[in-house]
């Protein structure tokens, strides 16, 4: 366990034990102000904390993005060097988030930690953004992930019943969904370990000495933030921050510990895609580990990966269906919903069912290629925009990071995100004004509340 303290504070420029950049007893103080409502039961273990972080990561992206990168960046080694930023990238996200979960430790990710620290404008709006972006709209592209590897008549409902499970599975109670969201987390981990393994025998990658001319890096750009999409729910357990123990530095080693696993997974399994068999039968498919385990193994190990990618979308389905309905319960809790969307607590059902709602009409109205690019972009900004905002706290002189360099952390991760985004922009402006509408209608609608929904202000 040291060791792994040694490399967590490596990568945070720190020694061991100085994750959390706050005092202890400040901390306390800070959960003490800021807990609105005190959790009915024992918080989650960090291994079912980890495995929710997991399970949201591993997702419908690292299945179906390879094939459009290929498509667009031209070569596999500019590929596999996409895969490896967007790992660098999901790092320091979580170590900004772990953070600022530390200043504001309570549930409902970005409505929380952008409303106290920022505005209560950008609270509202991240809360409409994380609903429908960072859960909605995910979920049904899970769904479709389903769709497209499943390839069978009836494949659609499918995609939807899983929708439907995973909304009875989480509203009935959350501990019970959570051991067996984390079992099959496992299953799934080792099911795809053993796939890689066989694809890592199977092929011999080979750096190509042109690979820097043939690349069409004009698309590196939005190709990283379709890659960003892929590791997105690195952030996850944030949601659940008011109903768990634990620091700032418990936070940080969670994110990192479960980035570093799953970037190192991603990069190698991307790797087995992108070289399993000639570009032409792998580039522009959604369904490139079909391919992939098809072109290394047959039609039955293709078969087999089916069900190994079913069951990896299903959880992921499962997670975010667990964290999504948080946002929409506290968000009640504050006034904005309805308060029929609190009942239940810990397992807060109604918020649940009106999630499922959404995602299946989001699922039934989309297509996969048409939600990858919105859903990277629109998140992208508002992680910045949390990073941002410890930028702002350290501003105020409420985060006091022992050492200078910490404050790289948020600068390096706002920078570039706001560089991909700009990038995506220029290439793809139709999705930045899909997600720029996105953010009008947060702001539009959080005016109306306030001129006619006369209630108190906790964002405040």
């Amino acid at each position: 366990m040291e060791s792994v303290h040694t490399l967590l504070g490596f990568l945070v420029w720190a020694e061991p034990g100085t994750l959390c950049p706050f005092d202890l007893e400040d901390f306390d103080r800070r959960k003490r102000e800021h807990m609105t409502s005190k959790p009915s039961g024992r918080g989650l273990s960090d291994l079912h904390l980890s495995a929710l972080i997991i399970a949201s990561m591993i997702g419908t992206g690292v299945f179906t993005t390879s094939g459009f990168s290929l498509a667009a960046l031209g070569t596999r080694e500019a590929v596999v060097l996409a895969w490896i930023c967007g790992a660098l990238y999901a790092g320091l996200g979580a170590v900004c988030y772990g953070w600022m979960a530390g200043l504001y430790p309570e549930s409902g990710g970005e409505y929380v930690l952008l409303g106290r620290s920022l505005h209560p404008s950008l609270g509202y709006t991240a809360g409409w953004l994380s609903i429908l972006a960072g859960f909605t709209a995910p979920i049904a592209a899970a769904a479709h992930g389903l769709e497209a590897y499943l390839q069978r008549s009836g494949s659609l409902w499918i995609g939807a019943l899983f929708i439907l499970v995973s909304v009875a599975l989480h509203g009935i109670k959350r501990d019970a969904g959570a051991v067996l969201q984390t079992s099959a987390v496992v299953l799934k981990l080792l099911l795809l370990v053993g796939f890689v393994l066989m694809g890592v025998g199977s092929i011999s990658p080979s750096v190509s000495t042109t690979f820097v001319a043939e690349t069409k890096w004009a698309q590196f750009g939005p190709t990283l933030m379709w890659i960003s999409f892929s590791y997105s729910g690195w952030n996850a357990a944030i949601y659940l921050a008011g109903e768990q123990d634990g620091d700032a530095s418990a936070w940080v080693r969670r994110g990192l510990i479960a980035v570093a696993l799953v970037g190192v997974f991603y990069i190698i399994l991307n790797t087995v895609f992108v070289y399993a068999g000639p570009m032409s039968l792998l580039s522009g498919r959604p369904d490139i580990g079909m391919a992939a385990a098809k072109a290394i193994g047959g039609s039955k190990l293709a078969w087999a990966l089916s069900l190994v990618v079913a069951l990896a979308l299903g959880t992921s389905i499962s997670s975010m269906m667990m964290a999504g309905p948080r946002v929409i319960a506290k968000m009640a809790e504050d006034g904005v919903f309805p308060k029929f969307l609190t009942k239940g607590g810990d397992t807060p059902y109604n918020a649940v069912m009106i999630q499922g709602v959404l995602a299946l009409m989001v699922f039934f109205a989309s297509t996969l290629s048409s939600l990858l690019g919105y859903i990277g972009l629109t998140l992208s900004l508002c992680t910045a925009l949390t990073a941002l905002a410890l930028l702002w706290e350290w501003k105020k002189g409420r985060f006091r990071p022992k050492r200078p360099l910490y404050l790289l952390v948020p600068l390096v991760f706002v920078l570039t995100t706001f560089g991909m985004a700009g990038w995506m922009a220029w290439i793809k402006p139709q999705q930045a004004y899909a997600s720029l509408a996105t953010f009008a209608f947060g702001l539009v609608a959080w005016w109306l509340h306030k001129r006619f929904v006369k209630r108190p202000d906790v964002n405040g």
